[in-house]
């Protein structure tokens, strides 16, 4: 096999648990449709973790997963598998996936003469990518990281977690002034709008303040930058690529 060639190989259960905690994360923490008091385990039901995820039924579940994974098994048995979901656990889930689905392994390009395991992560990142539609045209190195995964969240997560499980971990946003001033205004016009109801019977005096804080929300929603989005540290897609070759120790 020529060194710029895949190779690909079964996932482990472990890495497979990784990738749902990976999708868990950024549920949790970047778009807030999951509960953030819960561990998953292998011994997590799959009703408890559609219940911690918000996720759909397992019929839907299983095409997802079927078609994310490429497994090469009928869904049927994805659908069956996922239907008993007060037996089956993430752990059953995961050994099957692991089972019935491979792994692409990176191997190092040749760049200016050496091996060079950045370039074959950022070529074969890029080729994922392209092969869900997403455009590289602008997907370099020097590329804003945040600015990229904000763009194409679903897909950036899930090519990034398949080729290098846990590279994506946390996710931060750092509020700006004027947000911090729009919130705390929609606090005190509910505060005193609840008031005024209570004690005045007359809420049209509030009607200035409210038309402040709609002004202050607008102002803040148009400064948002992708910056102020913290994605597991990485500034750039060369960050993003560092970080993977961390999370794939024989790269």
């Amino acid at each position: 096999m020529k060194k710029n060639e895949k190779e690909y190989k079964h996932y482990t259960s472990e890495e497979i648990f990784q990738i749902l905690i990976d999708f868990y994360n950024c549920q949790v923490y970047f778009m807030r449709e999951a509960d953030a008091f819960h561990k998953l385990t292998f011994q997590t039901t799959i009703s408890e973790w559609r219940k911690i995820c918000d996720l759909s039924k397992p019929m839907h579940l299983a095409e997802y997963y079927h078609d994310i994974f490429d497994i090469n098994a009928n869904q049927s048995e994805l659908i069956s598998l996922l239907g008993d979901e007060d037996f089956t656990t993430l752990g059953i889930l995961c050994d099957y996936i692991a089972k019935n689905s491979v792994k692409i392994t990176i191997t190092p390009v040749v760049s200016l003469g050496t091996l060079c395991s950045e370039a074959a992560i950022f070529k074969t990142l890029k080729n994922e990518l392209e092969k869900k539609d997403i455009d590289t045209t602008n997907f370099k190195p020097s590329t804003n990281f945040a600015t990229f995964f904000l763009k194409h969240t679903t897909e950036v997560l899930s090519t990034v977690s398949k080729l290098a499980p846990g590279t994506l971990s946390y996710y931060k946003y750092k509020s700006t002034i004027i947000s911090k001033l729009s919130s705390l205004l929609m606090f005190s016009s509910i505060i005193t709008l609840i008031v005024m109801a209570i004690f005045y019977h007359i809420t049209w005096h509030i009607m200035p303040l409210f038309t402040v804080t709609i002004i202050a929300m607008l102002i803040s929603n148009r400064l948002e930058s992708p910056n102020q989005y913290d994605i597991s540290g990485y500034h750039t897609v060369r960050d993003l690529v560092i970080g993977m070759k961390k999370a794939l120790p024989n790269v």
